[in-house]
């Protein structure tokens, strides 16, 4: 009987829990289809917008066109196991051709011919990436992939008094700096003027001008980190060279800053990689004979810092002989060549050099002596560096004749190039990487 009771107890409870769960899940229901009825339903709102008026861009200066494409027929490629090249201007020739041709390891083999042009053209260096070069002609620039042997015009201004001697490409900017020069100037002085041509929009503008003479000119070398351009102005009248060097701000370039030099033999330079330091040989006082200049001091090697305008001496050649008549002739630094910025080569009449500018010691060493042991032909030799890097250097020698020779820098033997590539008409060597 108790046992029943309890049965029933627990069964009313159950049932109470029961009903009261029901009432809370209905009312919670009916909280929800409230909560349902009275939000409000969401209404797409149109969104409108203006469009920003776009100002057409316009300059004061004269517009070059924009970019035409012309490519050329590729050349057949000729197996050759050097990435080293020269362009090479025929004067023979009475407008003067053109071409780049690829030299080959072994020297019995002739350049390989990879672009060949009818008339005059200037080679300014490399272009976006390390295939591509840039070329000029006249007012026209271009520019040469080595990969598949093609050009592709990049503007021609065609006008045929101008001449665009020299170019470069500002990758930070993406422009090209070049200058032209007014060959065809009938009466006064011809101007010589920097632009600014701009790979986005095409457009060209003037940076600034000067009236040069007529045997100088302007050629545009490189831009420094500080945004400034080098230019070299450079005048030759016989013997005589003359002219300054020039750093042109970028942001107010009609204000040209000259770089005080201690001779004109500063004009005769070469800038170092990092486009900050000017390398150039001097002689603290030239004695003139009847066959030229001679440096009985000795010539000195000088390095000038563009940028803290700070001229230093590397080394001067003081070697002695036993006939004091010969010591002034032995006392030449024939040419200078960087090979890094922290490294330079330099010949005199009886060797090959490289010096370690930053070492605290500046002692020269040499890499390579020359074969001759007669002095007079020695003195006449006058070796000049054309082109140098960790692997080879190409040097011009004359015995009697000028010839070029290709110095191993690994195997420390030196070997005439091939008898094809006259030193007078080659323009410049450069290596690419292909």
């Amino acid at each position: 009987m108790q046992e029943e009771l309890q049965s029933r107890h627990f069964s009313g409870k159950q049932k109470l829990i029961a009903i009261l769960a029901l009432v809370v899940l209905i009312a919670g229901g009916i909280g929800v289809v409230v909560l349902m009825k009275v939000k409000p339903p969401i209404t797409p709102v149109p969104i409108t917008t203006t469009p920003t008026p776009t100002t057409a861009l316009t300059t004061t200066t004269p517009a070059v066109s924009t970019a035409i494409t012309a490519t050329s027929t590729p050349i057949p490629t000729i197996a050759a196991d050097t990435n080293l090249y020269y362009s090479t201007t025929n004067k023979s020739s009475q407008s003067g051709s053109f071409s780049i041709r690829r030299i080959n390891s072994n020297a019995s083999i002739a350049p390989e011919e990879v672009f060949q042009f009818p008339s005059k053209y200037y080679y300014n260096g490399r272009y976006r990436i390390e295939p591509e070069l840039l070329v000029s002609t006249g007012s026209k620039l271009l520019t040469l992939n080595m990969i598949n042997r093609t050009g592709t015009t990049v503007f021609d201004l065609q006008t045929p008094s101008l001449e665009m001697n020299s170019a470069l490409y500002d990758d930070t900017n993406n422009v090209i700096y070049y200058v032209l020069s007014n060959i065809g100037a009938t009466s006064g002085l011809p101007d010589n003027e920097l632009w600014q041509y701009d790979l986005n929009t095409h457009q060209s503008e003037m940076l600034t001008s000067k009236k040069l003479t007529v045997f100088t000119k302007w050629t545009l070398l490189a831009k420094m980190r500080t945004n400034d351009l080098i230019i070299l102005e450079k005048g030759i009248d016989g013997t005589k060279v003359y002219g300054d060097l020039l750093l042109i701000s970028r942001k107010s370039p009609s204000q040209h800053k000259v770089v005080e030099r201690d001779n004109d033999m500063l004009l005769n330079g070469h800038l170092n990689p990092a486009k900050d330091t000017w390398l150039y040989q001097t002689c603290p006082y030239y004695n003139q004979t009847a066959v030229g200049y001679e440096c009985a001091e000795g010539e000195q090697l000088m390095k000038y810092s563009l940028g803290g305008k700070q001229r230093i001496r590397l080394y001067q050649n003081t070697e002695t002989t036993a006939n004091a008549a010969d010591q002034p002739k032995r006392r030449t630094i024939s040419s200078s060549y960087w090979l890094d910025d922290n490294n330079v080569l330099f010949t005199q009449t009886d060797g090959i050099y490289s010096l370690n500018i930053d070492s605290k010691v500046l002692t020269p060493k040499k890499i390579y002596s020359f074969e001759l042991t007669n002095l007079d032909e020695q003195f006449k030799a006058h070796p000049i560096i054309r082109y140098a890097d960790f692997d080879q250097i190409i040097y011009e020698y004359s015995n009697p004749d000028a010839q070029l020779y290709r110095y191993n820098m690994l195997s420390g033997v030196s070997l005439p190039l091939n008898d094809s590539i006259k030193p007078e008409e080659v323009t410049s060597f450069f290596r690419v990487r292909t």
